[in-house]
C-alpha cells in the first residue's frame, strides 16, 4: 500500500468489500473477514476509511457486538504493532496525531474540506470513528489521572465539542454522551488540570440546550460551530499551558458565570490588542473568525462585528493577518 500514495488501491478494495457486506451480511459479517480491512485502514476521511467504518457499523449491526475486540487487532495510524493491553480505546487514542485531531476540529463538517482532493483527505480523521474510539475509552473505565492527561493532549474532548455543532443528531447525541461521561469520570480523579478542565465542560453544558423533541431524538441542539471551535481551543491550551492563549482564555472563562452562546468570544480584546505579543493574538483571533464562519455560526457576527472586522483589515495593525481577514469576504 505504501506505492498507493492516493488510494486507489484501497479505494477500490474497501468500495468491493462494502458491496459484498451490504449484499449478504449475515455471510460477510465474520471477524476473519474483518482482520484484512483492518489492516488498511488508516482512520482518515479517504473514501477507502469511509467505506471501512460503514462496514464496522454493518459488522455491529448484524453480530449485535462491538468491533472492540477486533480492534485490538488493528496497528493504528503509522503505528508498527498491535495492542497488547486490555484498554484498547486508551491506546488508540495515544496513537492518535494531535495536530490532526484538532485539524479535524476546524474542518469539521465545513463545505471546502468535502471538495478537498482525495489524496489531501488524509489530514484529517473520520470523525465517527474517533467519536466512537473515544466513547470506548471512556467505557472501559479504569482511567487515573495521568490517562485524563493523555486524552486532553490527543484532542479528542476538543472534537466531541465541535460535534455539538453537528448536523447529525447522531453525531451530537454522541459528543453530548461523551462529554457527559467525561465530566463523570474528572469528578472521581485527581489530576493537576482538573479544576480548569471541570470549570470549561461545565460552562460548555450550560450552553448546550436540550432536544426540541425528546421523543423523536436524544440528540441536543446545536450550538454555533464558532463556540465549539472555542471550547476546543480552551481544552487544547488547558493541555498546554505554554501557549500564549493560556492565560487569555483562563482570563476570559473566570470573569464570566456563563459564557454568551451569541456572541463571538474575546472578540475585541484580540482585535484590539496592543503591547508585548498583540500581533500573534490579533493574527489568532482573524483566524479564528476565519474558521468560525466556515459554518452557520456567520449569524453570530453582528454588523458591529463585520464593521470591526473591516476597519481592523484597512488598518495598520492589521499587519499580516490580513490576508486571514480578506478570507472572510
Amino acid at each position: 500500500m505504501q506505492s498507493d500514495p492516493d488510494g486507489n488501491h484501497r479505494r477500490n478494495v474497501a468500495a468491493y468489500a462494502k458491496a459484498l457486506f451490504k449484499a449478504s451480511p449475515y455471510v460477510a459479517c465474520q471477524p476473519s473477514f474483518m482482520e484484512p480491512l483492518l489492516a488498511i485502514f488508516q482512520a482518515s476521511q479517504m473514501a477507502a476509511d469511509r467505506d471501512i467504518v460503514e462496514i464496522m457499523q454493518i459488522f455491529e449491526r448484524q453480530r449485535k457486538a462491538s468491533m472492540s475486540a477486533l480492534l485490538k487487532l488493528w496497528k493504528g495510524c503509522g503505528s508498527l504493532t498491535a495492542i497488547t493491553t486490555d484498554s484498547i480505546g486508551l491506546e488508540h487514542i495515544k496513537r492518535l496525531d494531535p495536530h490532526k485531531v484538532f485539524a479535524t476540529c476546524l474542518t469539521f463538517e465545513s463545505r471546502q474540506a468535502a471538495f478537498q482532493a482525495e489524496s489531501r483527505l488524509s489530514a484529517f480523521y473520520d470523525i465517527t470513528f474517533v467519536l466512537s474510539l473515544t466513547a470506548l475509552t471512556f467505557r472501559e473505565g479504569n482511567l487515573n489521572g495521568l490517562d485524563m492527561v493523555d486524552i486532553l493532549r490527543s484532542n479528542v474532548i476538543g472534537l466531541a465539542c465541535c460535534g455539538l455543532a453537528s448536523k447529525q443528531g447522531e453525531i451530537r447525541a454522541l459528543s453530548a454522551k461523551i462529554l457527559a461521561s467525561a465530566v463523570a469520570i474528572i469528578e472521581r480523579i485527581a489530576f493537576q488540570e482538573k479544576t480548569v478542565v471541570t470549570r470549561i465542560l461545565r460552562l460548555l453544558r450550560h450552553g448546550v440546550q436540550p432536544p426540541i423533541d425528546p421523543s423523536k431524538s436524544n440528540a441536543p441542539s446545536r450550538i454555533p460551530f464558532v463556540m465549539a471551535v472555542f471550547f476546543a481551543h480552551a481544552l487544547r491550551t488547558t493541555a498546554d499551558p505554554s501557549s500564549f492563549l493560556y492565560p487569555l482564555i483562563s482570563k476570559f472563562l473566570l470573569q464570566r458565570p456563563i459564557v454568551d452562546f451569541n456572541d463571538v468570544p474575546m472578540l475585541y480584546n484580540l482585535l484590539y490588542a496592543a503591547g508585548q505579543g498583540s500581533k500573534k493574538q490579533r493574527r489568532w483571533m482573524a483566524r479564528f473568525i476565519r474558521d468560525g464562519v466556515r459554518s452557520r455560526a456567520v449569524s453570530l457576527f453582528s454588523k458591529t462585528h463585520w464593521s470591526a472586522a473591516a476597519e481592523f483589515h484597512m488598518s495598520r495593525i492589521g499587519g499580516s493577518c490580513k490576508d486571514d481577514i480578506l478570507l472572510l469576504y
